[in-house]
């Protein structure tokens, strides 16, 4: 007889249930796995690695924290417990002693190409065994141009070779000792190193080096003085920068910590009157306010920003400075005496402040809020032209801190202060922005508002609360986010404003949307045109215009829905409170179509059809007369909301496709429930593709033999019966019919055939 032989590890586990009778423990069907991820690391020949470093990442490359670093055991296994469900990159990164290269898993070098391990609930993910590959160490050494090591920055090696061009390999800090280590595959590489924020003096630095076979070994090549030499040590010199300086506070010698988030600008002299701003590739700053970066030879002048929230600090003054041969020869148009120079930029102290207040007033509101000089009516000037008091701080934007406070250095003159609400909120919208007018005079705020300030001037600004606010959704009740609006006025006729009153604003993650204050139940006109644009690329959802009325009722002013354009009142219709959310239904389309080009989408630039036309029996269709707008947008993409019936779409090709491809007249049908091209049987057809024809005749409009782009030109057809008498009793004319491409010859204008 056969007899089951038990594993050991169940035997054992047989013997310690007897032993206890089992008591408390759990059912296999309860045990619950937790979610981990494990996997085996052996080199080329097969054998285990043990000691070797796991790093663990989600999906957007943050290293997990929480002991998610994990070590090969002696037979190489690892094992990444307790994760969430997820996606993640799993990188094993050797010792340098080890002369093995690190990879990512499945044996990519880099993390944008590295494959993700998914991990579920409640199991657990076994990787296959990944295999490392022996490498060529090598090490460098980081020094300033004096000779001293310069540590705690960063570093970055990319392969530069045919075999792997732009495909990134090792990057980390460079140790507090300035040496950098690292196991490498042979090939072309570039060495970037960055310093660290501590060391503001010293710039960037690029090393080329490469690992190649001579005469059977591996070795390390530097690229120097224009040729390759062998290096066991890469020298990497970090080069002094040419303008170094220092944030100071307002008063006293004390640096700024430059950490709290300074920011500096530096623009460049293009004449005597104009200034451009100038990119500065990397500012280096440290926490005693300590700042290094480098500009190519010219005249320039830097400002330091104070850190946004911070409302005791303003920006400082523009100083200018000159460099030449690579160095910084003078500073505020004094000559530098020694190679010491230093360009000092002192943060000013506050002279407006102020706090942004809810519309009750009851609290502060974290706001952006623009500064920008303006007339005593609050209308928006131009900025201070460069030589005025107002020191290039004619506009600008600060933040406020956490409780709405906020604060600025500004120069004499009147300025418009005015809210930059967040579109976006964790609560329904209830708030919009607002403006204040300010008048200074010397340094100080003389009048808020209209009204004279005495002392201790603080400019408050009280949100507006938002006069009309709901969601959006289709007709079958899904939230339509991203959607944008207008509003416009009715006069006594009906007749829509060409100006929008009011853009009105919206909450880019959700459906949500409110408009100003601007509308009113007391202001004429009292009568608004809502419309309803959905975000681009929408399927569900179309442009959707409704008219509404605002009104005074016994609780409160009132907004309702109205019929058409020429209503007046509310009886019998939708009324809300202006406390009350109004929801919004945009329509659906039930025609949808893609122009293309040889059935490819229209290229990128050429997306907007520019005239688009839809025509039914009785001519052109309301709302669709010359339409230019986002129905024919995205590359080509249309969507319309068409009654049952028969109509014509024209649209002419985009300008610059529109000498290689004709206008299309497209004839479509729409029933009930579908829509079809041409005189098929209109069946299930939720999209449909309409391609531009080639065009079969071509020509060169000139004008004076001068090419011209926008000449109207008129095609006519010979009429095939017409014989032309000798008397001419005929008119000539009469043999020729226009076309309908409509437009006339000008004056002098020539046509050459192609």
């Amino acid at each position: 007889m056969t007899r089951a032989v038990l594993p050991r590890r169940l035997l054992l586990a047989i013997v310690v249930c007897i032993a206890i009778s089992c008591a408390g423990l759990p059912s296999a069907s309860s045990t619950e796995v937790v979610p981990s991820i494990t996997g085996r690391i052996v080199d080329s020949g097969g054998d285990p690695v043990a000691g070797i470093a796991v790093t663990i990442s989600d999906h957007a490359g943050s290293t997990l924290q929480g002991g998610l670093e994990v070590v090969t055991d002696a037979d190489g296994m690892y094992a990444a417990v307790g994760l969430a469900p997820g996606r993640y990159r799993v990188h094993v990164v050797p010792s340098v002693s080890t002369g093995l290269i690190s990879q990512y898993y499945n044996g990519a070098t880099d993390f944008s190409t590295a494959n993700t391990a998914v991990v579920v609930a409640g199991s657990t993910t076994k990787l296959e065994s990944m295999s490392l590959v022996a490498g060529l160490g090598i090490e460098a050494f980081v020094t300033d141009g004096s000779g001293n090591p310069s540590g705690g920055g960063s570093y970055r090696i990319e392969r530069t070779d045919s075999a792997g061009e732009g495909i990134f390999g090792l990057n980390g800090s460079v140790s507090a000792a300035g040496s950098i280590a690292g196991v490498l595959p042979p090939g072309s590489y570039r060495l970037s190193v960055s310093p660290g924020s501590d060391n503001p003096d010293v710039g960037a630095a690029t090393t080329l080096l490469r690992i190649v076979e001579v005469n059977g070994s591996e070795l390390v090549q530097v690229f120097t003085g224009g040729a390759w030499e062998e290096a066991s040590i890469l020298p990497v010199v970090l080069p002094s920068q040419v303008i170094v300086g220092n944030i100071l506070l307002p008063v006293g010698e004390g640096g700024f910590d430059s950490d709290a988030g300074v920011r500096i600008s530096v623009d460049s002299r293009q004449d005597d009157s104009t200034w451009v701003a100038h990119p500065v590739p990397e500012v280096a700053q440290n926490s005693a306010g300590r700042f290094g970066f480098s500009l190519a030879d010219g005249h320039y002048r830097a400002m330091a920003s104070a850190p946004a929230g911070d409302a005791g600090h303003g920006d400082s003054d523009h100083v200018e400075f000159d460099v030449s041969g690579g160095s910084l020869i003078s500073v505020g148009g004094v000559a530098c005496a020694s190679e010491l120079c230093s360009l000092d930029l002192r943060l000013r102290p506050s002279n407006l402040r102020g706090s942004v207040l809810s519309p009750a007033g009851d609290s502060g509101v974290v706001s952006a809020v623009r500064i920008h000089a303006s007339d005593e009516s609050g209308n928006e000037v131009d900025p201070c032209p460069v030589g005025t008091p107002c020191l290039g701080h004619g506009t600008g934007t600060v933040q406020t801190d956490i409780s709405g406070r906020f604060g600025a250095a500004v120069s004499d003159g009147t300025f418009a202060v005015s809210t930059l609400v967040p579109d976006s909120f964790d609560e329904p919208a209830r708030q919009f922005d607002s403006r204040v007018v300010i008048k200074i005079e010397e340094g100080e705020i003389t009048t808020i508002a209209g009204q004279p300030c005495l002392e201790a001037c603080v400019v408050e600004i009280r949100l507006k609360a938002v006069t009309l606010s709901g969601e959006l959704f289709d007709v079958d009740g899904n939230d339509v986010a991203g959607a944008s609006m207008t509003v416009h006025g009715l006069d006594a006729q009906g007749l829509e404003d060409v100006t929008p009153i009011e853009t009105g604003r919206r909450d880019s993650r959700t459906s949500r949307y409110w408009t100003s204050p601007s509308i009113s139940p007391t202001a004429t006109p009292f009568r608004y045109m809502v419309r309803l644009y959905p975000a681009a690329g929408s399927e569900t959802a179309l442009e959707t215009a409704f008219v509404i009325g605002l009104f005074t009722d016994v609780g409160g002013p009132k907004v309702c829905l109205l019929p058409d354009t020429a209503s007046f009142g509310c009886a019998g219709g939708i009324s809300r409170s202006l406390a009350e959310p109004f929801d919004f239904i945009l329509d659906s389309p039930n025609v949808r179509a893609s122009f293309t080009v040889d059935g490819e989408p229209l290229p990128v630039g050429d997306s907007t059809v520019a005239m688009l036309e839809i025509m039914n029996e009785d001519g052109p269709v309301p709302g669709w007369e010359a339409y230019a707008g986002s129905y024919a947008s995205e590359r080509g993409r249309f969507r319309a909301n068409l009654e049952p019936g028969r109509y014509r779409i024209t649209a002419p090709a985009p300008i610059r496709l529109s000498a290689e491809y004709g206008t299309i007249r497209q004839e479509i049908r729409v029933t009930s429930d579908s829509w079809c091209t041409g005189s098929d049987d209109c069946g299930e057809s939720p999209s449909q593709v309409i391609d531009y024809p080639l065009a079969n005749f071509r020509a060169i409009v000139g004008i004076d033999d001068v090419s011209s782009a926008s000449s109207s030109i008129s095609i006519q057809r010979w009429n095939g019966d017409c014989v032309s008498q000798p008397d001419e009793s005929i008119s000539m004319s009469s043999c020729w019919s226009a076309t309908d491409l409509g437009g006339d010859f000008g004056p002098n204008v020539s046509l050459s055939l192609v």
